[in-house]
């Protein structure tokens, strides 16, 4: 595997501008779930920063106060689950951008692997739509099981499943159509997954698939290292070792969206693993013209910094010229 692509919030802005960045959806969550605590309010308004805190027992607070705190943080991830799910929805009534269809075509020729930090499901129905005989579970690294056989003979065994050649979708952090039962205590147990349908609205498909696991939650893990909670499921924790391994195989990262928060500890730190015995290349896709040295502060030991991809309309521009780089 060549090259590595890690996509953040701006990826999917990008997208389709009916896609929220962090601080807009974190402010729409405040305004469906009314009754947050006011603690929440001291630690800034980052929906990510909530699941983080409120995800893991902490030791000045009684049972009950621990217990509650992890309901809010189910409930939060629902709600994050429903504003995206309605966003995509607008989004795909838009033709799918043409520089997107590019992109998969060129991931899918070269097999690249795709790390991304966003929790819907853009990538998915791109290459659903653009790549043929591709399905949503073909690009992921692990087997889900189908939520429309749960409990059928024909339920998923985890394990890869590779049928058609084509880029590998690492997501780090959940998706909205990955579920399980929300319990603390979930290691080996099945993920499901909801059908994707490609660049359309309200398939009829997806809405059966979806019902099928109306008693589950969103599996979405909050960006902190104190991820052990959730990495105690065997799937999750291979997921993150296969896209480590494909980080250090690679010759190039590539950034796309994603300004390397001082929050998000985990992933500063993984991608300092990936570069590990090798100073390799990492392009910078990125709206913000300053963002290089950010970059150059906190990654610049590891990597070969390469910031010539920024500013207004800069994905165009980087899909254009990626076949020559």
């Amino acid at each position: 595997m060549s090259d590595v692509f890690l996509l953040g919030a701006g990826f999917s802005k990008a997208v389709s501008d009916d896609m929220p960045l962090l601080q807009d959806l974190s402010s729409q969550i405040r305004e469906r779930l009314s009754d947050l605590p006011e603690s929440l309010s001291t630690i800034g308004d980052n929906i990510e920063i909530w699941l983080s805190y409120l995800s893991q027992p902490h030791p000045w607070l009684r049972e009950s106060e621990n217990l509650r705190n992890r309901a809010l943080a189910l409930e939060i991830t629902e709600e994050i689950k429903k504003v995206l799910d309605e966003k995509e929805q607008l989004a795909v009534l838009d033709e799918c951008p043409s520089w997107l269809l590019t992109l998969m075509q060129h991931w899918h020729k070269n097999q690249a692997g795709i790390i991304s930090l966003n929790y819907d499901t853009l990538v998915e129905r791109a290459a659903v739509k653009s790549i043929d005989k591709i399905k949503a579970e073909h690009i992921y690294p692990v087997r889900l099981e189908l939520s429309t056989k749960r409990g059928g003979e024909n339920a998923a065994v985890l394990g890869p499943m590779r049928p058609v050649d084509s880029f590998t979708l690492f997501k780090l952090h959940g998706s909205t159509n990955w579920y399980y039962s929300g319990t603390s205590e979930s290691t080996g147990e099945v993920i499901y997954y909801s059908t994707i349908g490609g660049w359309v609205a309200n398939s009829s498909r997806e809405s059966g698939s979806k019902q099928a696991v109306s008693d589950k939650v969103p599996l979405i893990v909050p960006p902190t290292t104190e991820k052990v909670g959730f990495f105690q499921h065997e799937s999750l924790k291979r997921l993150w070792t296969q896209a480590l391994s494909s980080l250090r195989e690679a010759t190039r990262l590539f950034i796309i969206g994603y300004s390397l928060p001082m929050t998000d500890l985990a992933v500063r730190l993984f991608l300092h693993d990936g570069a590990r015995g090798c100073r390799k290349k990492l392009y910078i896709v990125n709206l913000d013209c300053s963002i290089g040295d950010h970059y150059t502060e906190l990654l610049g030991n590891a990597f070969d910094i390469k910031d010539e991809f920024v500013g207004d309309k800069v994905i165009e521009r980087f899909v254009e010229k990626i076949e020559d780089l």
